[in-house]
């Protein structure tokens, strides 16, 4: 039986925000905030999260219909 859109979209929503949760407040954030890593470290991984939400709202969008 196949799971609802809405269904699909909370769970990868919620693995998504998990995914920036974790870059973000764990230790692996010592990893990307270190002065050897250039400037730009903390944007990439945002611009990386938006582009992953963008892709499952399209892709979302495109198998509801």
């Amino acid at each position: 039986m196949k799971q609802p859109v809405q269904q699909l979209l909370r769970e990868r929503a919620l693995l998504l925000f998990i995914t920036g949760l974790f870059l973000f407040c764990s230790p692996a954030r010592l990893f990307w905030a270190a002065e050897s890593m250039p400037w730009y470290s903390p944007y990439l991984i945002w611009f990386v999260i938006i582009l992953l939400t963008w892709f499952l709202y399209r892709w979302l969008k495109r198998h509801a219909l």
